[in-house]
């Protein structure tokens, strides 16, 4: 649709079959949901929350619509109540000529002011503190603040105290919301090696291949905290089996190598 609108005329008959097409699609959904949010995170567009599976075929388009709602710095389309073909053509066309403004997320904000059905909000980006914010610092971060937390964990279990769930949650979060905005980025960290904290890194590196697996296959960021906290936890068993048994550090650094 967006494609075509840039080639023709928003009230062109090729534009407004497109757009009677999205509306077949859309205006079930927000009859029974109320209101839908397309939300663009990454390189992916999500719908509540679930990834927007697609075959091959359509990848460039996919490609296509990432890159141009990245240069307007539109992360997410609010929907709410049902659509008519005058409320599409409206944010065409606002979308259209904020591709030629210098404050692209503006443009298209100021025309979407006059319709009550579709609103957009602005892409997030991580630690929006500034535009000199050091992304790869933000991440280190939070990855040695994991090592950190399940260093302190697996010292509480030996113990015999109680460890503190939420804050592995929270963790697990932040490292999800990273992974889905900087992919690259954060699984460079997995290649950290510290063999005199090897386990701890272990269990931290498991959770964040897990999650870019699991964001791979499609899983909903629900679904990727929970796979997270389970990889981050999946070697506490073995602490109680350490107990029992006197096992050297280079007998546990191969059983890590191996799991």
């Amino acid at each position: 649709m967006l494609k075509t609108s840039l080639i023709h005329d928003p009230r062109n008959v090729a534009v407004r079959t497109a757009i009677e097409k999205l509306l077949v699609l859309i205006n079930p959904l927000i009859e029974s949901e109320r209101t839908i949010l397309l939300e663009l995170m990454g390189e992916f567009f999500y719908i509540k929350c679930s990834r927007i599976r697609y075959s091959l075929e359509y990848l460039l388009n996919f490609n296509f619509l990432v890159k141009e709602f990245k240069k307007r710095e539109i992360g997410s389309v609010i929907f709410k109540n049902v659509v008519e073909p005058e409320d599409i053509q409206l944010f065409l066309k606002a979308f259209i000529d904020s591709g030629f403004s210098e404050e692209p997320y503006e443009t298209v904000l100021s025309r979407m002011s006059e319709s009550d059905t579709i609103g957009i909000d602005r892409l997030k980006k991580i630690g929006r503190v500034g535009e000199d914010m050091d992304v790869r610092k933000i991440i280190k971060k939070t990855y040695f603040n994991a090592v950190s937390y399940i260093k302190g964990v697996i010292t509480k279990i030996r113990s015999g105290e109680k460890v503190n769930i939420r804050k592995a949650k929270r963790l697990v979060e932040t490292i999800v919301d990273q992974l889905l905005e900087e992919e690259q980025v954060l699984l460079s960290m997995t290649a950290i090696k510290d063999y005199d904290e090897y386990t701890y890194h272990h269990s931290v590196n498991v959770s964040i291949l897990s999650i870019a697996l699991g964001q791979r296959l499609g899983l909903n960021k629900k679904v990727l905290t929970e796979l997270g906290l389970a990889a981050l936890f999946h070697d506490i068993g073995k602490l109680r089996f350490l107990r029992m048994c006197s096992i050297s550090k280079p007998a546990l650094l191969r059983m890590n190598g191996n799991s």
